[in-house]
């Protein structure tokens, strides 16, 4: 039989790392749904509440109220979704670039 042949080649340096953004980076399953997926359907289901509210507000109100009740509800109701958005996942990214403001 013929020899098998190994080629071996010494390296002379260790490879660098290569800095990898953090959303390129690999997660596990639990991680993805928690910084992922939940923020998606949080934001999904807030809006859903706040246009159901503002229909039902107008629907049984007046008309000379039937755009202002509904319109100051939904901005309160955004300020306390962006409250609670920011303690569960704290910084809020492009609007206040992680920064800590509550």
């Amino acid at each position: 039989m013929a020899k098998k042949r190994r080629i071996e080649v010494e390296r002379s340096e260790e490879p660098e790392e290569i800095d990898v953004p953090d959303k390129f980076k690999e997660s596990s399953w639990s991680e993805w749904v928690r910084n992922s997926y939940a923020k998606w359907w949080y934001g999904i289901l807030c809006m859903f509440l706040d246009l159901l509210l503002a229909i039902e507000i107008s629907n049984r109100l007046y008309a000379p109220w039937n755009y202002f009740i509904p319109t100051i509800v939904v901005i309160l109701l955004l300020i306390i979704e962006l409250y609670i958005f920011h303690r569960i996942w704290g910084g809020l990214g492009i609007l206040f670039e992680n920064k800590k403001f509550l």
